[in-house]
Formats: C-alpha cells, sequence, structure tokens
C-alpha cells in the first residue's frame, strides 16, 4: 500500500524500492520478492503532454520494407517509435535494423506536433 502511495505523489520507482527495502530491514525480515507498481504513461504528470498513436503500415506507405534506422523519425519529426505490433504480437523495443511490414502497426511516442508529422510521413505513399 505505501508503494502505490508513494508512486501516486510521483516518486521514482528506485526510491521506492529502496524505501521498502530498508523499511523491511528494520522491521522484520521478508522473503516476498518487493513489487513497486508500474504507472501507465498516461498517469505520469510530467509526460502529460506526450501523445502516443499507432499507424498502419500499408501497402505503398514510406516505412513498408523499411527500417527504422533507415526512416530516421526521430531525427527528422522527434517522435520515437517504441513498439510493433506484428501477427498478433506485440514487440516491444524493437530492433531498429528490422524492416517493417505491410500490416505491421506502429506505435509512436513524442509531442502532438512530432506525432503528427510522423504519421504523416508513414500514412502518405510515396510520390510516383
Amino acid at each position: 500500500m505505501v508503494a502505490r502511495v508513494l508512486r501516486e505523489l510521483e516518486v521514482p520507482g528506485n526510491v521506492i524500492h529502496e524505501h521498502i527495502e530498508t523499511a523491511r530491514a528494520k522491521t522484520q525480515a521478508s522473503a516476498r520478492a518487493t513489487v513497486v507498481p508500474r504507472r501507465t504513461l498516461g498517469s505520469h504528470r510530467a509526460l502529460a503532454d506526450l501523445k502516443i498513436e499507432s499507424v498502419l503500415v500499408r501497402e505503398g506507405s514510406p516505412a513498408a520494407g523499411r527500417t527504422a534506422r533507415e526512416l530516421d523519425l526521430r531525427h527528422r519529426t522527434g517522435a520515437l517509435l517504441v513498439a510493433i505490433q506484428r501477427d498478433g504480437v506485440l514487440v516491444e523495443n524493437p530492433d531498429p535494423s528490422d524492416p517493417l511490414g505491410v500490416g505491421d502497426v506502429v506505435y509512436l511516442v513524442g509531442s502532438k506536433d512530432a506525432v503528427a508529422s510522423a504519421t504523416r510521413e508513414l500514412s502518405v505513399p510515396p510520390a510516383a
């Protein structure tokens, strides 16, 4: 319960863990692992301005067949590609050298403008 209260107060996770371990050492030993509840991005006030968006890679998309490294979205738009859903499986922390395929869903995080810019770049077919 203490960990949940500290999380609500936005105390960093490593500090919460240290406090719990110190309290356990002073009061009673426990074989139980320390579990600090994780918060979602949206529940962090400091991250409230960040947006999360998903983009489906379609046939003709500039992203189809290209790697995250080649797309260089972070440098060009400010958006960060944080995950890919491929064949129903979420790939967290995707390898930037793996090519994106048609049907992949790309998850972007960044400011409103950065995410909008990256979404436009991934959604517009290349000029013929």
